[in-house]
């Protein structure tokens, strides 16, 4: 009983508009153009890639300021035998980069930044240059 009415819905279902032999497909058509540019909006790839380039260039500025100073106070007891008691002490500093480090780390990130764009620029191409052999072959 139960073969028949799956046999009788299957044929239902293939004589159906969606089935029928020499129906045309209802998918929307694309140019080249529209593909590409779809392929470039949706390739996780290069979304990645642009996180990338962006995070190199943020700490690239980050990389070229100085930092600020910094100041501390403690405050404590000793328990030690010989000298116990009150225990306190203050700091200061001011950090002073006269080696030129963070100019040259920030130009470091800065080239890598760059690096990362020309990254994404041939991924671009690769990506367009798939979309144009799918769609000649």
């Amino acid at each position: 009983m139960f073969h028949r009415f799956a046999a009788a819905a299957v044929s239902i279902l293939l004589a159906g508009p969606g089935f029928a032999r020499g129906a045309e497909p209802s998918a929307k058509k694309y140019s080249l153009t529209e593909l590409a540019a779809l392929a470039l909006r949706s390739t996780p790839l290069l979304a990645a890639q642009d996180a990338r380039v962006e995070e190199k260039s943020l700490s690239a500025a980050q990389a070229r300021v100085w930092e600020g100073p910094s100041a501390g106070f403690m405050l404590g007891r000793k328990s030690e035998p010989a000298g116990s008691g009150p225990s306190y002490e203050i700091s200061a500093s001011l950090p002073l980069p006269l080696t030129g480090e963070p100019v040259l780390r920030g130009r470091l990130l800065d080239l890598e930044a760059e690096s990362w764009r020309l990254q994404r620029a041939a991924s671009e191409v690769l990506v367009t240059a798939a979309v144009a052999q799918g769609a000649f072959e």
